[in-house]
C-alpha cells in the first residue's frame, strides 16, 4: 500500500535519506507549479481585459 508523499519525505528524513527527501519535496513543489499554472490558463474567470 503506497504511503502520502509528505509521509514518505518524514520517513527519508528519519532515515536521514536527505537526498531522496529533496527530490520528494521538489517534486511537489514542481507538481503544485504546473497545477497552479494550469488552473490560471484554463480558468476563462481569472484574466483581466
Amino acid at each position: 500500500m503506497g504511503a502520502v508523499v509528505s509521509v514518505q519525505i518524514y520517513d527519508h528524513v528519519e532515515a536521514l535519506e536527505y537526498a531522496q527527501a529533496h527530490w520528494l519535496a521538489a517534486g511537489m513543489v514542481a507538481f503544485s507549479f504546473v497545477v497552479l499554472l494550469l488552473l490560471y490558463t484554463l480558468n476563462p474567470s481569472g484574466r483581466r481585459a
